[in-house]
């Protein structure tokens, strides 16, 4: 069978919720898409959240993100639309997750093609002025989160107030000053 498009652009095989694209001699019928010809030039990007952290998100909230092929750069745009249910990750995953749909700021047709795979921040809000360490250098201590902080007199630890937190940073309300120097807990020294 030959169908003609009537638009110019790049073929893409589109595959199911598993990931599997047609291949000959498979069983089709009226509504499955097979392939899809995509015009380069103004791309979008689906995108998924987990559970935990769904409830953060809503259409609008800025984003950046970065191709596993390209990860040197950084790429904007904003949440479109956050789909409406929870689902299964796929049929191997049971980790439930929320799909959204991204507008990308640029489209980068030297790097970015259909399909591929990124990670990416999406800014839900913003303190100013914080204070801000890595969360590998807050350790719980028997009054409290602490640091090891750096002294005139050497390492020492000391318990600091914890405000806001993501899965890679904590923000600090008290117990540092900006310029302090502090430990990771897995070993070298961090200055915030």
């Amino acid at each position: 069978m030959e169908v003609a498009t009537s638009n110019s652009g790049t073929v893409i095989y589109e595959t199911d919720w598993e990931g599997n694209k047609k291949a000959v001699g498979d069983r089709c019928w009226v509504g499955v898409k097979i392939l899809e010809v995509a015009n380069l030039n103004k791309m979008k990007a689906e995108g998924e959240v987990d559970e935990v952290d769904s409830g953060k998100v809503k259409a609008g909230q800025k984003i950046s993100l970065r191709l596993d092929a390209a990860p040197e750069i950084s790429y904007t745009g904003q949440v479109k639309s956050v789909w409406g249910a929870l689902q299964v990750k796929s049929r191997t995953n049971p980790l439930k997750i929320i799909k959204l749909d991204i507008s990308l700021d640029k489209t980068d047709t030297r790097h970015m093609m259909p399909g591929m795979r990124f990670s990416g921040t999406i800014e839900t809000g913003t303190v100013k002025d914080a204070i801000i360490i890595p969360a590998s250098c807050v350790k719980s201590g028997s009054s409290g989160p602490e640091v090891v902080k750096k002294t005139i007199f050497g390492w020492h630890s000391r318990n600091i107030r914890t405000g806001k937190r993501s899965k890679d940073e904590v923000q600090i309300l008290s117990g540092l000053k900006e310029g302090d120097r502090v430990l990771e807990i897995a070993g070298g020294e961090t200055a915030k």
